[in-house]
């Protein structure tokens, strides 16, 4: 593991985005909590796997809850994170759906996190505990 990268405070800071909207009542596999609990176990069983060490305290989450998945620029939260990231930061999204439901605006934003902000982001796609298709 000599290749480790460390994400710590300091240097790197683990970001979390979830988003939940009307349309997800009902819904359990978009609440919060999962999503939430998704984006931790990816944090302690996925990413040391990719030699990326990161801690889940310390960690800052992003929360927009009751918005639509089309309303990409009214999402307060959504916005504070793609302004906040710094080069380095892990950022860890459930799906590609709760970024956005426009496939045009869910890249661009990608882009920026990764060209732009020099961010390092996961989106977790059907992880089911060490069994995971994700892209990063």
């Amino acid at each position: 593991m000599a290749n480790m990268q460390i994400v710590s405070a300091g240097r790197s800071t683990l970001r979390v985005y979830l988003r939940r909207s009307k349309a997800d009542e009902g819904h359990q596999q978009f609440s919060l909590d999962v999503q939430r609990e998704g984006c931790r176990r990816f944090v302690v069983e996925e990413l040391p796997r990719r030699e990326i060490v990161a801690s889940w305290e310390g960690l800052v989450e992003y929360v927009d809850d009751d918005r639509a998945g089309d309303d990409f620029l009214g999402r307060t939260e959504l916005r504070s994170m793609r302004n906040e990231v710094q080069p380095g930061d892990v950022v860890l999204c459930r799906d590609q759906s709760r970024l956005g439901r426009d496939a045009l605006e869910v890249t661009l934003a990608i882009r920026e996190l990764v060209r732009d902000s020099g961010a390092r982001p996961h989106v977790l796609l059907d992880w089911a505990g060490g069994s995971v298709r994700q892209r990063d």
